[in-house]
């Protein structure tokens, strides 16, 4: 924002004598900056002769430096840039303007070979009209230094003379000419370091991308920008290589891993990425990338446990002396690998960035295997978590805040257990209260976010036991946590019923099931919800006589209970005209003695119950 402000102000300013320049290193995106942000700005302002008739803006031309070797050679440069016949692309195709010789009629020729006296001869006489140009001077560190001086005389005449504005890009500290140096100072007043924000950078790149990319990138914006903070990269180049080696697999990884695992393992693929991309970006060093497929789940773990180990050795006691190698790879580690567990490499990624090869195959076998260890460790995380969240005097005020965020993300993640949801809670709860920790958050909604994590969470598995999973809390329970807990027993109990429901549904309508229907005839519920009258009266019949007085008995003793009559009461609405209409069809039979006798039980209990009422 502030180089936005000075070129703006720069522009405005009537008859500058100086230029500006914007600094930064190799791949920091001073040029992407220039040419996709400031010539916009730019191109925006009105030139100051601008009138209605005859409207006008400031134009922008762009002329790198690298390979110049002479002032007249950038005379012709700047021509050729700001001269519209020579900014047509089909009439440069081909041809450089120093490979063309323009006599005084303005005929053009094509010669083999001009010399750096012809080019200052040719352009002598011709006029070039810089009033409403800002002028880009690119690569200026690429110079070579002979004639670095004499190029930097020639824009210094345009800019006192001509009072041209001109900007220049440059890695300034890469130039080491003293001469420069002082040439510096008379010529350029402003110097604006570029310190890329990775973040606006990821959102930049990410509206050249489309759909779910795209809204992931925006996403993981913030997560990118710390990763490359934390392991001190600023590259422009090595982003935008980063990010469209991620793009070749994204989809891999979303169609290869488990939903509950999705996000989880989505980051990480991610975080491997960024590590190799810009590990292998800084050297090229192959040899270097694949050492990185050292830190896998196992290393990892015996590097923490021997680290730990020598926290109890005597200082005193030489250190034994690491190889390059491993203390390469332990600073990787401490720089990527700070805030998750190892999980494991990716060979195929590694081999995508070395050969140019994507092998889908290899790189969905190392989803999964990666995917495999995040459910080994998965448990242990989130025990760890809720052991620093609940161990609050022993753990420093930073760290308890970092994990009490990890925790907010199990939570937004839905990754914890159903029974989990209610105690972690309870603890976040208790920090707040106790003043442990502040969170801009009311209590109120911290409920909401837990609550709905309870109401949307995955669920698929019965708990026998819920209370004794809660019983030692007893003494520091609050009115949420018993809230939440109800929640948790709701949904466990609708689980059950939907799950006997699901078992009864099946029982029934396989003829040749040995599985007891009596079983179910206390469950509170409308067992027959996913089957009509009409459909059961079909099974019915078609039942044998020993099945049919199976139904009948089951019928019997579950509508000794009210509630299980009042639950099913529809189906048996439903279900008596039926039984009436087949009462006056059938012959006698064993068929019509049950049809007969389900009849008079359904008709019998439906007076009875409805009288209570």
């Amino acid at each position: 924002m502030e180089i936005d402000r000075i070129i703006t102000d720069y522009v405005n300013a009537k008859d500058t004598d100086y230029a500006i320049m914007i600094d930064g290193e190799w791949g920091s995106g001073k040029s992407w900056y220039w040419n996709n942000v400031l010539t916009g700005i730019v191109t925006d302002i009105d030139y100051p002769e601008n009138t209605a008739e005859d409207p006008k803006k400031y134009k922008t031309a762009t002329i790198s430096l690298f390979g110049i070797s002479s002032s007249a050679e950038l005379r012709a440069r700047i021509f050729e840039e700001t001269t519209p016949l020579f900014r047509n692309k089909y009439v440069k195709t081909g041809a450089k303007l120093a490979g063309l010789v323009v006599n005084k009629v303005g005929n053009f020729f094509n010669i083999g070979d001009v010399n750096k006296e012809d080019i200052d001869n040719v352009f002598s006489d011709i006029s070039i009209n810089l009033d409403d140009y800002v002028l880009c001077f690119d690569d200026l560190e690429r110079v070579n230094e002979d004639v670095l001086i004499e190029l930097l005389g020639y824009i210094n005449n345009l800019i006192e003379t001509d009072h041209v504005k001109v900007v220049f890009i440059a890695n300034d500290k890469e130039i080491k000419s003293d001469d420069y140096k002082r040439y510096k100072e008379k010529l350029i007043r402003f110097t604006n370091t570029i310190h890329p924000k990775i973040n606006d950078l990821v959102k930049a790149f990410a509206n050249e991308m489309v759909g779910a990319y795209r809204e992931y990138l925006e996403k993981q914006s913030y997560y990118i920008d710390a990763i490359y903070n934390n392991v001190e990269c600023r590259n422009l180049r090595t982003l935008k290589f980063n990010l469209d080696v991620f793009e070749r697999i994204f989809d891999y990884v979303r169609t290869t891993v488990a939903f509950v695992n999705k996000d989880l393992i989505e980051n990480y693929m991610l975080l491997l990425s960024m590590m190799y991309c810009i590990e292998y970006r800084k050297d090229n060093d192959k040899v270097k990338l694949k050492s990185l497929l050292k830190i896998d789940r196992s290393w990892a773990y015996e590097i923490d446990t021997i680290e730990q180990l020598n926290n109890y050795i005597d200082s005193g006691k030489d250190e034994h002396e690491e190889s390059p190698e491993l203390a390469y790879l332990k600073q990787v580690k401490k720089g990527y690998f700070c805030n998750t567990f190892v999980w494991g490499c990716s060979s195929a990624l590694v081999d995508y960035l070395v050969t140019g090869y994507c092998d889908e195959n290899k790189i969905r076998e190392d989803i999964r295997n990666i995917e495999s260890e995040l459910i080994k460790d998965q448990g242990n995380e989130i025990q760890l978590i809720y052991k620093k969240i609940t161990d609050f005097w022993n753990t420093d005020d930073n760290e308890l805040r970092c994990f009490v965020l990890k925790a907010f993300s199990l939570v937004n993640k839905r990754a914890l257990i159903i029974t989990d949801y209610p105690i972690f809670f309870l603890a976040i709860q208790r920090l707040v209260k106790f003043e442990f920790i502040s969170i801009d958050i009311p209590i109120e909604e911290i409920f909401d976010l837990f609550a709905e994590a309870i109401k949307t969470c995955s669920f698929d598995t019965y708990i026998n036991d819920v209370d004794g999973i809660y019983s030692s809390f007893q003494n520091a329970k609050t009115d949420e946590f018993e809230s939440l807990i109800k929640m948790v027993k709701e949904r466990n109990f609708k689980l059950y019923i939907d799950n006997n429901k699901q078992e009864f549904l099946e029982i029934i309508k396989d003829q040749n099931s040995i599985k007891p229907m009596i079983n179910y005839k206390g469950l509170c519920a409308n067992l027959f919800e996913a089957i009509s009258p009409n459909e059961f009266m079909d099974l019915f019949l078609n039942a044998k006589n020993c099945r049919k007085g199976e139904f009948l008995q089951f019928f019997t003793v579950r509508y000794e209970f009210k509630e299980c009559f009042m639950a099913d009461k529809d189906f048996v609405a439903g279900l008596i005209p039926l039984l009436n209409e087949q009462i006056q069809k059938l012959p006698k039979s064993a068929t019509f003695v049950y049809c007969k006798k389900l009849h008079e039980l359904f008709c019998m209990k439906s007076s009875l119950y409805q009288n209570q009422n």
